[in-house]
């Protein structure tokens, strides 16, 4: 780490005397160039028709958060995780893996099935339990992430019960790229970036990145070494058809340190942690995305490719536990969109996955595959103000290999807006969606097997948006009942534990606030959730869902000091919850806990930038995730960092070819 450190120091010495030696900048047409001792031209962007530009999904839904591309490079951030704790209120967990769970609308342990992750439109959920290692996606390679709150089965189908997370990365560029960056930060941590984008000819961009990243991290074994790479390629065929190919490649190894009791962190402190415990992945995703257009008839097909394999290593001392994954996936969505009048359209999609496993443990193997295929149709009508949405989905899902099962499930969506005037509409929406097993849930060794039913959501939401003079407010309120939601019962299985549904009924119920003011010198924004949860049936009956926050709030400002100079302030609040699995609410609730984190940033020119920063200024002590433990009747945890420093600089030429 010593060698990289000093590495880093000399990259960023060079570069600060390549940016204050570089020549003046200028401007042509309004767009900032560099003077790199010959004549540079502006490249535009390759020239679609309107309808094909706006390539961002139209949400059917209120209350949908966007973080652009400009966002995420204010945001300081050094991963996808950080920058969602910083900008919005979900309920944000790094997981017993590491790997990240991010809790849409109060699931709790179970946030991982309910909450679709999409990569420029392909669903990257696996059909395991093991999660999704979000923060493998660079933040360099990301235009924008849309947060669509609330169920959206017609649209996605299966596990979007909670919401839905949409990365797109980056295709069209506007002119020649070429960037590296460096962020240093407490703990040993080390990002180093490379990002390139390149106009071939005015039908033909690529853009290639590599990332590393080296932390020692916060606790005893706690260190990561991850590679990122990625490219993609845009080809423009006529002004009615365009392609686009992606591949990204990672290759992550871990430690696990594991939970900590209190007993542990009294003696040892909160870095306690388990020494050997493991965890590597290998990951490749292919995409390929043909977009036809033309006049008020447009045609999409998306088709996605994916392997992974992960080997996970559990050495303890008695029961040491080492398992293999091979998962080989396929996804498919093919949609036609029709604009039968000006502001009306109707919406047909096809969308299928087949994805398979092979799970090796020193104990046993197994073979496992997941199948599904959906069938949607989602009607928007215009009518003056009003605007009418009628949605349906019909979809099958099939195990095979180990279990033989099939489910059909159904998605409906009934909603309606109101526009009242030019930047302001009331909304009224009804729908339904649902959730099947993964493959480690209905795995009878684990869970009910084919016993499991579906579980079903029905959903109604009251919002309004508005936006007058730089201010922004948007409020929503929903409702949502759940039959058989799948959960992991803890003593269950004999006392070992197993996967099953809660008999009956779960209710949760909220409000989600978010407000935006722009002024001179100032930005602010606030966002807050508040969320109330119960089981209302079986033998839970009364209780909250473990693992969910009553109240999540969310303050930022920036402050521009001049043009080249911003401070920028971030304030996060999460209330006290139940700890995971304590379905009884048998024990204390986890404290609740709030982060404060600073940032300065500095444009020296348009090529060299500077960004200082401090996250979890005050230094508070906090869980990530707090246990409880069924056979010891204790709570163990999972520390969070303590106060980070960071320092974070980059160097960019823009140009033409």
């Amino acid at each position: 780490m010593k060698k990289r450190k000093i590495v880093s120091i000399l990259v960023f010495n060079l570069l600060l005397l390549e940016g204050i030696n570089l020549k003046s900048e200028e401007v042509i047409d309004g767009t900032a160039t560099v003077n790199l001792g010959e004549t540079v031209v502006p490249r535009k962007k390759i020239g679609r028709d309107g309808n094909l530009e706006e390539k961002f999904s139209k949400s059917n839904k209120n209350y949908t958060q966007k973080i652009t591309e400009n966002e995420i490079k204010e945001s300081g951030a050094s991963n996808i995780f950080e920058l969602l704790q910083k900008t919005t209120t979900l309920n944000i967990k790094n997981g017993f893996i590491g790997t990240g769970v991010i809790d849409l609308r109060g699931y709790g342990e179970t946030a991982f099935g309910n909450t679709k992750i999409l990569l420029d439109g392909i669903s990257i959920n696996p059909i395991d339990g093991s999660g999704i290692d979000i923060n493998s996606i660079p933040l360099e390679n990301i235009k924008l992430i849309e947060i669509i709150n609330g169920g959206s089965g017609v649209l996605y189908g299966d596990g979007s019960t909670g919401g839905v997370i949409n990365i797109v990365t980056k295709d069209i560029i506007q002119n020649d790229n070429y960037k590296i960056e460096s962020y240093i930060s407490t703990n040993d941590t080390f990002n180093e970036k490379l990002d390139i984008n390149k106009i071939i000819s005015k039908n033909t961009t690529v853009n290639f990145g590599i990332e590393k990243k080296d932390s020692d991290g916060y606790r005893v074994n706690s260190d990561l070494d991850e590679w990122n790479i990625y490219s993609g390629i845009v080809q423009k065929i006529n002004d009615n058809i365009l392609i686009k190919g992606k591949y990204s490649y990672l290759n992550s190894k871990r430690g696990l340190p594991g939970s900590v009791s209190e007993e542990n962190m009294q003696l040892y402190g909160r870095t306690y942690g388990d020494p050997d415990d493991n965890l590597s992945r290998i990951k490749n995703n292919l995409l390929f995305d043909i977009l036809y257009s033309k006049n008020d008839l447009e045609i999409e097909s998306i088709l996605g490719f994916q392997t992974r394999k992960t080997r996970g290593e559990y050495l303890d001392t008695y029961f040491p536990y080492i398992r293999t994954d091979k998962e080989n996936s396929f996804n498919i969505n093919t949609k036609v969109t029709y604009n039968y009048n000006s502001y009306s359209n109707i919406l047909f999609g096809i969308d299928a996955s087949e994805g398979k496993i092979k799970t090796e443990t020193n104990y046993d193997s197994a073979n496992n595959e997941k199948k599904s295929l959906g069938v949607y149709i989602l009607n928007t009508n215009n009518y003056n103000n009003f605007i009418f949405k009628e949605g349906i989905r019909v979809e099958n899902t099939r195990y095979g290999e180990s279990i033989n099962k099939k489910y059909n499930s159904n998605a409906y969506e009934l909603s309606m807006g109101y526009k009242y005037s030019d930047t302001g509409k009331i909304y009224l929406g009804y729908n339904s969606s649902f959730r099947t097993p993964n493959i480690d849930e209905i795995n009878p060794l684990y869970g009910l097997g084919e016993k499991f039913k579906i579980q079903k959501n029905n959903e109604f939401e009251l919002g309004v948006s508005d936006y007058y003079k730089g201010n922004t407010i948007d409020i929503n309120v929903f409702y949502v009942n759940t039959k058989n939601e799948i959960y992991y019962n803890p003593s269950g299985g004999y006392g070992f534990g197993s996967n099953e549904n809660i008999d009956g009924k779960t209710t949760r119920y909220g409000a989600e606030v978010k407000l935006g003011q722009k002024y001179d010198k100032f930005n602010l924004k606030e966002s807050m959730t508040l969320l109330n949860t119960k089981i209302d049936d079986g033998i839970y009956k009364y209780s909250e869902i473990p693992g969910t926050s009553k109240v999540i709030l969310n303050l930022g400002g920036d402050y521009f000091l001049t043009d080249k100079l911003q401070l920028s302030a971030n304030y996060s609040y999460r209330s006290s919850q139940y700890a995971i699995s304590d379905f009884y609410n048998k024990k204390e609730k986890q404290k609740s806990y709030s982060v404060t984190n600073f940032d300065l940033k500095y444009d020296i020119n348009s090529n060299f930038g500077l960004q200082v920063g401090i996250n979890n200024v005050f230094n508070n002590k906090y869980n990530d995730y707090t246990v409880y433990s069924t056979v010891s009747d204790k709570l163990v945890s999972y520390p969070s960092d303590e106060r980070i420093y960071y320092i974070k600089f980059d160097y960019t030429i823009n140009g033409g070819k």
